[in-house]
């Protein structure tokens, strides 16, 4: 976790039994080295020109001795096993080199592989040393500036025939493709999602973009077409700027777009409330407004679709409307409703509880999807259901983590079909296609409509290798909003 993450009071206290479980041994050390400083000082510290005076200083000195030499030591062990490992490559890394690596590891890449390898201590404070001594990060050379300009937008080609009036964007929580289409002892894991796939577009490999942010990162990917910031959380970073999004163009286009979101949490969790007006969305429905008390941190899937089929009766086309789901959120600590499930026995509990959760997401996603055919405007409505982000793996407890990173992406509507690999960033541009919305900018992504003759010409490759560092440029400089 960064710095900028404990400003997110409600949503750490929404993570609590995250921050619990990601507590290791290591932490010990912050709080035995704490504990000897402050004795110290009521010891020694306020004994005016003793001996004793600079004694707080030598053991500040020690401890950071003493640390440096046990994470020395832990990374001599890394680069010996790695030596002994790659000894017929003749690698000539260094221990130091080592230590670089693990210090790049550090970084929120993967935070939360580094929490569960490191403990929260170490993992917060080596990422606030990155963040002091990597202050100008985002300084763009004159001759990176020409290349974001040279790749900023994408090869023009003719917008599908058929478009659409109105959106419905079911985000849930953690989704991967894995569960889907999976049965055990005939007992199929996703029967409604199953029934979706088979008459619409299913992709099942679809890349994880998010980082640190987790959830709000996957909202930003999709409603900006941006990749979030490398290091911290990015509507954090954001917080001060102007946005543009899909809503925010449709709405330049179709001036009485109608838009809302509900959410399992509290509005001030994750920032949803700001992030929506910065999004351009109108109305933000959440735990609050939830017609009795619940006493959870959020809403359970049930109450979550009960509640936006209560709140879609009010919608009026032409619409977009987003819904976030909660109850497949980590730790997977337990299970919503008790299923016969036959899992193979080597199946991990935590695995157990995010199989049957699983299964609890598609049983009321099914009764969501269902009473929405009642509706009038149903025919003239897109639906696209996705992940925010792939499950935490560590959580997981399984042998191969990689079997539940890629996340699935399913567009019920006429004419969207494609075999190409797609990430989260392909989504943006998509959604533009689909409402026929003809603006310079389309994010750092492909759309799934884009021609296959110019998706994979040179220009279009280039531009693909220069996502970071345009999506860098635009969230440090506010560029595409001037």
């Amino acid at each position: 976790m960064p710095l900028s993450l404990y400003t997110e009071f409600n949503n750490l206290n929404g993570l609590l039994p995250n921050i619990k479980d990601a507590i290791e041994w290591s932490d010990i050390y912050f709080f035995i080295t704490s504990s000897i400083v402050t004795t110290a000082y009521f010891v020694f510290g306020k004994k005016q020109k003793s001996r004793y005076t600079y004694i707080l200083p030598l053991l500040f000195v020690l401890i950071l001795g003493f640390a440096f030499i046990g994470y020395y030591k832990n990374v001599k062990k890394d680069h010996d096993h790695l030596a002994e490992h790659f000894k017929e490559l003749n690698d000539q890394r260094t221990i130091w080199d080592t230590m670089a690596d693990r210090r790049r590891m550090m970084e929120n890449t993967m935070p939360k592989t580094s929490v569960n390898y490191h403990g929260i201590g170490l993992t917060l404070f080596l990422n606030s040393i990155e963040s002091i001594l990597h202050k100008e990060k985002y300084h763009f050379t004159d001759e990176e500036k020409k290349t974001i300009n040279k790749f900023m937008y994408p090869t023009p080609y003719p917008l599908p025939e058929n478009t659409t009036k109105n959106l419905i964007f079911i985000l849930v929580e953690s989704l991967c493709s894995y569960p889907i289409n999976k049965s055990f002892d005939g007992v199929e894991l996703t029967p409604n999602i199953n029934k979706l796939v088979s008459d619409a577009y299913y992709n099942p490999n679809m890349e994880s973009q998010a980082l640190l942010g987790e959830s709000s990162d996957g909202q930003f990917i999709y409603l900006t077409g941006l990749l979030p910031l490398n290091n911290g959380v990015t509507i954090n970073e954001i917080s001060v700027q102007d946005i543009t999004t899909f809503v925010s163009l449709a709405q330049k286009q179709i001036s009485n777009l109608h838009s809302q979101m509900v959410i399992p949490t509290k509005k001030d969790s994750w920032s949803q409330e700001a992030m929506c007006k910065k999004y351009g969305i109108e109305n933000l429905f959440s735990k609050e407004d939830y017609p009795s008390k619940v006493k959870e941190d959020w809403l359970n899937d049930k109450q979550l679709f009960e509640f936006t089929i209560e709140k879609d009766k009010n919608l009026k086309p032409p619409f977009m409307s987003f819904i976030l789901t909660s109850s497949m959120h980590s730790p997977y600590i337990k299970s919503y409703e008790n299923y016969d499930i036959n899992y193979p026995k080597d199946f991990s509990p935590e695995l157990k509880h995010y199989l049957d959760n699983v299964h609890y997401m598609d049983k009321y996603l099914g009764k969501y999807i269902e009473t929405l055919k009642e509706y009038p405007w149903y025919d003239e409505c897109t639906i696209i259901i996705t992940a925010d982000h792939k499950p935490n793996g560590p959580k997981l407890q399984v042998a191969d983590e990689s079997l539940f990173s890629s996340l699935p992406l399913i567009i019920i509507h006429k004419n969207v079909s494609s075999t190409f690999p797609i990430e989260q960033t392909s989504i943006f541009p998509t959604i533009l296609d689909l409402y026929h919305i003809k603006h310079k900018w389309r994010g750092v992504g492909q759309s799934i409509l884009m021609p296959d003759s110019i998706r994979n010409n040179e220009y279009e490759m280039a531009r693909l290798k220069n996502e970071r560092m345009i999506s860098d440029y635009i969230i440090n400089k506010d560029y595409i909003n001037k």
